[in-house]
């Protein structure tokens, strides 16, 4: 038989769910800002890191554009979710997102 907790925690998580899916208004295609921040870095002309070989028109060397985006993908993963406030991530665009996160990546440094 099943206990009283399993109830609550189901319950629960039914419940974030359904919160999660009203904020991204049922729309369950997210386009994740990983690839923009390579995206943003490569047309900003800061190269994508040292696994790319023609970064020779980059501002940034391949170890300080690897180093940058590794920081900006750090930030991305720190950032929490708090369904609770209703503040997200995933209120906002993701183009917007991967340029708010290298520019605090590269403050940072």
């Amino acid at each position: 038989l099943l206990d009283e907790k399993y109830w609550t925690d189901k319950e629960q998580m039914v419940s974030t769910e359904q919160q999660l899916l009203r904020m991204l208004q049922f729309d369950t295609l997210v386009c994740h800002p990983y690839r923009c921040v390579l995206i943003v870095m490569d047309t900003l002309d800061f190269g994508r890191g040292s696994k790319f070989h023609d970064q020779a028109h980059c501002l940034l060397s391949p170890r300080a554009s690897e180093a940058l985006i590794f920081k900006a993908w750090t930030i991305l993963n720190e950032i929490s979710i708090d369904i609770d406030q209703g503040t997200t991530i995933l209120q906002y665009n993701v183009v917007t997102l991967a340029c708010a996160v290298i520019s605090v990546a590269a403050a940072s440094n």
